[in-house]
């Protein structure tokens, strides 16, 4: 039964496959790992969804703020400049916050990804040490 740790899902991968030796342990450790990293990897890219979503909203926002303020002109008689600036400003508020979120979206989710890869490495190679000992202890080369 392997605990709902990294490495102890890495451990107990090994371990059952303890009697077809080192080589097979450690072939299984490597695999768990590489399921474990694409499983929690997964999560990570929903910031980078998240920030993609954020740019289309924000975009969109734009749009519709962009054509709600060109009807509204279309009924005055005699548009002036200043009838264009505060709508083109208002939606560009909204193109400005969504590059806001998706940027930030885009950056926490690059340092969560290389931070996930230095982890679950650092992690295999516990485990595989961990192989290696038990293997020793056993017997089993």
């Amino acid at each position: 039964v392997a605990s709902h740790t990294l490495l102890g899902e890495l451990v107990a991968a090994g371990l059952y496959l303890r009697k077809a030796g080192l080589d097979e342990m450690l072939a299984n450790v490597e695999r768990s790992a590489t399921k474990e990293s694409l499983r929690l990897g997964n999560r990570v890219a929903n910031l980078a969804r998240l920030g993609g979503v954020a740019l289309l909203v924000g975009v969109f926002g734009t749009t519709t703020a962009l054509m709600s303020q060109l009807f509204l002109i279309a009924q005055l008689k005699a548009p002036v400049p200043g009838d264009f600036t505060v709508g083109i400003g208002e939606s560009l508020a909204s193109t400005a916050l969504g590059l806001m979120v998706a940027l930030f979206c885009f950056v926490a989710f690059f340092w969560f990804d290389s931070r996930l890869t230095q982890r679950v490495l650092a992690v295999r190679e516990v485990a595989e040490e961990m192989m290696r000992d038990a293997a020793e202890r056993t017997g089993s080369r």
